[in-house]
């Protein structure tokens, strides 16, 4: 019995990833830092890059690497800014109505 449980949680898991409705749930703490930590990742490989020098075929994948990093850092804390202003906005207009 207790093979069928696990096999069925593991199929409704593999399921929720295939159609997209997956919910993973992490320390609000973590999540919140994520666009720093993407920019930070960056930020290393761009130093990475320029440490090995430009003579090197790698350094120009690594720099590459980092501005798309850095890039997507910037870009996830602009978005839950936006998110978040929205947010607020929208729940500032439902208490004037009420």
């Amino acid at each position: 019995m207790a093979e069928f449980s696990v096999l069925s949680a593991y199929y409704k898991h593999i399921r929720a990833l295939l159609t997209g409705n997956s919910i993973m749930k992490i320390p609000s703490s973590l999540y919140a830092r994520i666009p720093q930590v993407w920019f930070l990742l960056g930020l290393l490989f761009i130093a990475n890059g320029l440490y090995i020098g430009i003579d090197f075929a790698a350094s120009i994948g690594y720099i590459g690497i980092g501005l798309v990093c850095c890039a997507y850092g910037i870009g996830v804390a602009v978005v839950r800014s936006r998110y978040r202003r929205d947010n607020a906005a929208q729940e500032q207009s439902e208490s004037d109505d009420s």
